[in-house]
């Protein structure tokens, strides 16, 4: 078991992590670890979505992007400052605004690379576009389908105006 707590840098357990995840690693939710299993017993099908991600904090005064192939674990990762020093633990990150869905790898660090070469407001215009009210998108066991915002709704000013979701 490797935790997460190890004293190993973050940014490279975070990259050979998701690299090991597309064949022989597990993580444990409930232990916070990372599990190796073997390339036998591992279904593969269960590993093709991976995520690129924004996350903000209270005040969305900073941005950060990341790629992962688990968006729940890695934003409860960034709430509970589980990588002590990292980026995300110094600004507070921890309030998912944005993310995109990819079935290969590749493609995700592809775009995660491409946004990070964005400037602030061309970030913000994205954000916008799908999430103008900047509400979080996930929690400990959810994603909101970012396609369920209802945009422009003013409710009482703020961040929150575009909170509503449709009702199923």
């Amino acid at each position: 078991m490797l935790s997460l707590r190890s004293g190993l840098d973050c940014t490279a357990l975070r990259y050979a992590s998701l690299e090991m995840t597309r064949s022989i690693c597990h993580f444990d939710r409930s232990g916070m670890q990372w599990s190796v299993v073997e390339k036998s017993s591992f279904n593969v099908n269960n590993m093709k979505e991976y995520y690129i991600y924004i996350v903000t904090n209270f005040d969305r005064t900073t941005l950060y992007i990341g790629v992962t192939n688990d968006l729940i674990r890695r934003i409860y990762e960034h709430r509970n400052h589980l990588f002590e020093n990292a980026f995300s633990d110094k600004y507070n990150l921890g309030i998912c605004i944005y993310y995109e869905k990819f079935n290969d790898i590749n493609q995700a660090i592809d775009r995660e690379t491409q946004l990070k070469k964005w400037s602030r407001k061309k970030k913000e215009n994205l954000i916008n576009s799908k999430n103008p009210g900047w509400v979080s998108l996930v929690n400990d066991n959810e994603i909101i389908n970012i396609d369920e915002i209802i945009p422009n709704v003013n409710v009482d000013g703020g961040f929150l105006d575009s909170a509503l979701l449709h009702s199923k």
